[in-house]
């Protein structure tokens, strides 16, 4: 999974850092200017991690 991002865009870039993403380069977007690249190995997140599930007793 790949992700480009400004590196003025602080909310971005702290949305993809509890997600695995690590920072391999930079590029230049035509509309957007200079971009940071962050890649994330498939499996380096699941979308469960981080809840806490309780388990509730049936009555």
């Amino acid at each position: 999974m790949r992700a480009t991002i400004s590196p003025g865009n602080a909310a971005s870039l702290a949305t993809i850092s509890g997600f695995g993403f690590v920072e391999v380069g930079e590029q230049w977007d035509e509309e957007d200017g200079r971009e940071l690249v962050f890649e994330a190995l498939p499996g380096a997140f699941h979308p469960l991690d981080g809840l806490r599930i309780r388990a509730r007793s049936r009555r």
